[in-house]
């Protein structure tokens, strides 16, 4: 700042401000607690020409109000030094407005992040435990992980005895019926080898969404794969390191320091028998 006037020295006080903010930016009351000390060591303060200057030609309400409500002006002040002090204290208080202003318009954006976070994770966390494409991707893994066992684990659970919901009373004999005769499988699977079983069961298998309690539409599951935990990248949302630090705490998911969000989930991918297919199947080998 040149010269003295209202303008230059709110936008010296601004100055003040927007350094402090930078650097303290995750903490308000830190902020608030050094102010002092620019403002202190200030040329505008030390300096009594400058601070006749400031209190000649410059609005000093703020700083005199402040000055009578510690009571006054210290005992044995001299005409320079209750300059310094007015200047002191008007300059802290322009500061501390313009501190205020800061903290309002970040608080104001990191609400705005906050949603634009939580609205994309979540738009990110519905894709993959939800969009079809997202579980296509974990189908490979059903025929990369077969095996003998789970030929047999399989053929165990076409014989299990589940509750058909068709039959209304429970008590009913027929309200038990094999998992196969339930969900309509050709009982000709009986008939196969295990081999040719188990390469028909994953020739017609389908991904399907669910949650620990099993698939939501139901099934006969052949395998499952846990979503666990998703990661996502925030880089294209635009917001800078300072910014995701300070949502962080209250951003329902968690955010490391490279722009990447966690959000755990109890989503399951079910690799689950598509009947119909693997009943064409059964028909088509003893067509044939």
């Amino acid at each position: 700042m040149k010269t003295a006037s209202d303008f230059n020295l709110d936008a010296y006080a601004t100055d003040i401000a927007v350094d402090i903010f930078t650097e303290h930016c995750l903490d308000r009351d830190e902020a608030f607690d050094i102010a002092w000390q620019p403002v202190d060591g200030s040329e505008w303060v030390i300096y009594h020409h400058k601070a006749h200057e400031i209190c000649a030609n410059c609005n000093t309400d703020q700083g005199e109000q402040s000055i009578e409500d510690m009571g006054g002006f210290p005992d044995g002040s001299t005409y320079d030094s209750m300059a310094s002090l007015i200047a002191y204290s008007e300059l802290m208080a322009r500061v501390n407005e313009a501190l205020e202003t800061l903290f309002d318009i970040a608080a104001a954006n990191d609400q705005a992040a906050i949603e634009l976070v939580n609205d994309f994770v979540e738009s990110q966390v519905e894709y993959e435990t939800r969009h079809q494409d997202a579980g296509d991707n974990y189908a490979h893994m059903l025929g990369e992980s077969w095996t003998d066992q789970k030929t047999r684990d399989f053929v165990q659970e076409l014989e299990e005895e589940i509750r058909d919901h068709a039959v209304d009373d429970h008590f009913d004999p027929k309200s038990y019926k094999s998992t196969w005769e339930v969900h309509g499988v050709n009982p000709l699977w009986k008939s196969l080898g295990n081999e040719t079983l188990s390469d028909f069961a994953l020739e017609s298998s389908l991904m399907c969404a669910g949650t620990f309690c099993g698939p939501f539409d139901g099934g006969i599951v052949l395998d499952a794969y846990h979503v666990q935990e998703i990661e996502v990248d925030l880089n294209h949302l635009g917001l800078d390191f300072s910014t995701l630090t300070r949502i962080e705490p209250a951003c329902d998911c968690y955010i490391s320091g490279t722009h990447l969000a966690f959000e755990s989930t109890d989503a399951v991918w079910f690799a689950v028998l598509h009947v119909e297919a693997f009943n064409a199947l059964i028909a088509d080998h003893f067509d044939a």
